[in-house]
């Protein structure tokens, strides 16, 4: 195939490889999960774009079949600007779609920390957002400690993860032991965080993570009692996994501390069932 790159095609066939989907952590992907810096994926692709190539998955970097990125494929300037893919598409080459491999992540071990960060508006409203990942429910932005250093300055790191936002000052509000899970394997305490919970100032214009959020928004105080209550529904049994995961209400952990808080009138029947469902 003259001067075609042999890394994703063969030559014998006069085939393309080109990823069917997108990689686990395709660079391509909201969220940044190949850890690159910012602005290195733009200069791939501008790269590609300009010498008329194409971005291979790094997924599929030393396996016996690499293929052209399913997202550069995708890319409105990078598909019509692809030497390969212009011959694909007039027909002097077949394409081939296949599965990127996936990639064996081992499951992490809780630290057994975490910290929770109440961002407020001078009004009162509260800064929140559905999770996106387990556990299921709205609340504000949180994280383990991990290596971040101190619970102030794993805060901080949340706040700018999630949201996008800098911390300009921190007060430390509530927080305890409990016993609620997370989706990382036991830590040395078994299933557990000991928490810090701070009420924070901030600056900075909202950027949420979509790996990690949906639907950011400000809610009032009805709003968090309504959603505490569709919790407490939740923990009643009135409420299935499946719906309280498409609707949620508050984060089970989450409502301990906005009562502590003085936000929600939650009795502590109610408090005593919603903490054992953060534990189931």
């Amino acid at each position: 195939m003259g001067e075609l790159d042999a890394e994703v095609v063969d030559r014998r066939t006069r085939t393309v490889r080109q990823c069917a989907t997108l990689c686990d952590t395709c660079i391509y992907r909201p969220g940044n999960l190949a850890h690159l810096p910012p602005g290195r994926v733009q200069e791939i692709t501008r790269a590609a774009i300009e010498t008329e190539e194409h971005v291979v998955c790094h997924s599929t970097i030393g396996t016996p079949a690499p293929a052209i990125c399913a997202g550069f494929a995708r890319h409105p300037v990078g598909a019509v600007r692809s030497l390969l893919l212009r011959l694909v598409g007039a027909g002097l080459a077949t394409l081939q779609l296949v599965t990127p491999p996936r990639k064996e992540t081992p499951m992490k071990v809780c630290d057994n920390t975490s910290v929770g960060v109440v961002i407020t508006t001078d009004a009162g409203d509260f800064l929140m957002f559905d999770r996106a990942t387990f556990p299921p429910g709205v609340a504000p932005a949180a994280g383990h400690i991990d290596d971040h250093g101190t619970a102030e300055d794993a805060a901080r790191a949340e706040v700018e993860e999630e949201l996008g936002l800098t911390v300009t000052a921190l007060t430390h509000v509530t927080g305890w032991w409990r016993n609620n899970r997370c989706r990382r394997l036991p830590g040395p305490r078994g299933t557990g965080h000991e928490w810090t919970v701070y009420q924070a100032s901030v600056t900075g214009t909202l950027s949420p993570s979509t790996r990690e959020t949906r639907n950011v928004r400000w809610l009032g105080r009805q709003e968090l009692q309504d959603l505490a209550d569709r919790t407490v529904a939740y923990a009643a049994g009135r409420l299935t996994d499946p719906e309280f995961t498409a609707m949620p209400g508050i984060e089970p952990v989450w409502v301990q501390w906005f009562a502590n808080l003085g936000v929600l009138d939650i009795t502590p029947d109610d408090l005593r069932q919603i903490d054992q469902k953060a534990q189931a």
